[in-house]
């Protein structure tokens, strides 16, 4: 996918498997003028407590707006 996301003229297109792979990649969108793209790989599966969403979309949006100080 960063290879597409490059060709469609995303200024910077990374993969991450973990948070340590996340937060570099973060940074370096933030620091990047442009768009950028970060592909985040997770593990097939999920658990069995997960429940249903009690947030909506918009509200999804705002938290990791703020999250990222982009507010």
């Amino acid at each position: 996918m960063p290879k597409i996301a490059i060709a469609c003229g995303y200024a910077s297109a990374q993969r991450v498997t973990n948070k340590e792979g996340l937060h570099s990649a973060i940074t370096m969108a933030r620091a990047t003028d442009g768009v950028s793209f970060i592909e985040v790989q997770v593990r097939p599966g999920n658990r069995a407590d997960i429940g249903r969403p009690t947030s909506t979309p918009e509200q999804n949006k705002v938290a990791m707006m703020k999250f990222l100080g982009v507010e």
